[in-house]
């Protein structure tokens, strides 16, 4: 018998009894689980907030602060701005007028802002737009482009008092400040409005706000210091000449380091230089289960409650939402994935309801997606926020969690020979959720692996029986939940094999 602790999910080195530095087995699927520092856990299914749907595909989702507290959540489609207006249950048109339509192209995104309270949002294709959040209610102001006439631009961010916005429609190399704490002042040498461009490192994919500016290209990473006292706003210093961001919507800021997804995988930049968080992990099972053709649209977000980050991509040519998210949790620098479709991901609050706005779910006892309790009800509350596959407003907060998939990597349980697992026993904290083992068995590393049937662990002693002879085993534990308590975490197999010779 021998304890199998489940280690890390890196599908590129989930080679014959790969382990990590502790001993841990490699796991070569960590689906729908979030990674722990004992293992995994679950992680919540989605559950729509509203019953409303978007007009038109998502391309755009952000939320802003009200002067009084309250929050608004804007998303955006290839047309067309819309406000959710939480009491009415209903997506309201913000679109310019007059202006009409927009015409975002097939690649590209809203990119949005707040500065004070003015929310912008950007495209290449079109003026830069921006609305007052303190009117952007049902009946309030429309977007309307933004004073001052700043150039169109891909991306837009807030450093210190300047608005910032990038890839400029005209120049892919540079970008344009505003005027210092004025998101209306576009006249380069008034305020300290300005433009850079720089010579080299390709066109600029992202940019990442703050105290300072991560300016992010092609080739290289640029970082942008406000000097006072001087005539100009910025300096920017170049730290890094060899790698960028290939995926411009790719870019995450977090406390301390800035990540993207570059031509060779998925980078750190940070306190520590350059890191490649994605080398020998995770690059090649990325390059093998996504639509490199939409590699470009892949689309970076931050989880709010967690040291997680996450990236959204297509999973294939046929795939019309986002539906495979890449999670890295940068404190324990491990990985996992989920399997959900959306049309969109952001990191997105909670608008917060009344009881009287309760009424749009019918019944409070089936009707209402999440517990009474749940700080998905209280306004401002940061969470997780998509649009679904059905265009409908909705958070990854459900009450109950998505069906778990981890297995290991081949491992060789009898050197040398032929072994025979007899039990298979799950260890971890599963209250009120099922679970189903099956093992993977083959005679050589190159032969497909033949799987016993699924299995339950005995509800008394919680191993799962079975014969599955081979010189190479892999285990698959299946962890789903419908009703009860959640389960907690993952954290290890039990596995029983004899030898039974050579062959």
């Amino acid at each position: 018998m021998s304890k199998v602790a489940l280690g890390p999910w890196e599908p590129d080195s989930a080679g014959v009894n790969s382990q990590d530095a502790n001993g841990a087995v490699v796991l070569a699927t960590a689906s729908n689980v979030y990674p722990l520092k004992i293992g995994y856990g679950p992680v919540p299914s989605l559950a729509e907030i509203s019953s409303a749907v978007l007009p038109a595909p998502c391309r755009g989702l952000a939320f802003a602060r009200t002067t009084a507290g309250g929050y608004f959540i804007f998303a955006g489609t290839a047309t067309d701005l819309y406000v959710y207006d939480t009491h009415n249950n209903v997506w309201v048109s913000k679109t310019r007028s007059p202006g009409g339509p927009y015409s975002l192209s097939t690649d590209d995104y809203w990119s949005f802002a707040q500065f004070g309270t003015t929310l912008i949002a950007c495209n290449i294709s079109d003026d830069v737009q921006a609305i007052n959040v303190d009117s952007a209610g049902a009946g309030g102001v429309n977007f309307s482009a933004l004073a001052g006439t700043p150039p169109r631009a891909r991306y837009v961010d807030v450093v210190g008092d300047f608005v910032i916005l990038a890839c400029l429609s005209t120049n892919s190399r540079k970008l344009r400040n505003s005027g210092i704490n004025d998101a209306t002042s576009w006249t380069p040498g008034v305020s300290l409005c300005d433009e850079q461009e720089f010579p080299d490192g390709g066109r600029i994919t992202g940019i990442a706000g703050g105290e300072f500016g991560w300016v992010l290209q092609e080739k290289a990473i640029r970082r942008m210091d406000f000097h006072a006292g001087q005539d100009i706003a910025f300096t920017f210093e170049r730290l890094e000449r060899e790698h960028g961001c290939a995926a411009g919507y790719s870019v995450i800021h977090t406390i301390n380091d800035v990540f993207f997804l570059s031509d060779d995988g998925f980078y750190a930049f940070g306190q520590n230089g350059l890191v490649p968080i994605g080398a020998q992990r995770v690059n090649k099972w990325f390059s093998a289960n996504s639509d490199t053709a939409r590699f470009f649209s892949v689309i970076g977000f931050v989880d709010p409650y967690a040291p997680r980050i996450g990236w959204a991509f297509f999973a294939s040519s046929g795939s019309v939402n986002f539906d495979r998210v890449l999670v890295y949790d940068w404190q324990l620098d491990r990985w996992s994935y989920i399997d959900q479709p959306a049309q969109f991901w952001a990191a997105t609050v909670t608008a917060g309801l009344t009881l009287e706005g309760l009424d749009i779910y019918g019944s409070i006892d089936s009707g209402v997606p999440y517990s009474l309790d749940s700080r998905v009800w209280e306004g401002g509350r940061p969470v997780i926020g998509t649009i679904d596959a059905a265009g409908k407003l909705a958070f990854l907060e459900g009450s109950l969690p998505l069906t778990a998939t981890l297995t290991t990597a081949p491992m060789q349980l009898a050197e040398g020979g032929v072994a025979n697992v007899g039990a298979v026993e799950p260890l971890g904290v599963w209250n009120g959720a099922s679970l189903q083992v099956r093992v993977g068995r083959r005679l050589k590393t190159q032969d497909p692996a033949n799987y016993t049937a699924y299995l339950t662990p005995s509800a008394a002693s919680g191993v799962a029986r079975t014969k599955a002879a081979g010189r190479f085993h892999e285990v698959e534990l299946t962890v789903s939940q419908s009703r009860g308590p959640l389960w907690k975490y993952a954290q290890a197999l039990e596995i029983t094999a004899t030898p039974t010779g050579s062959r």
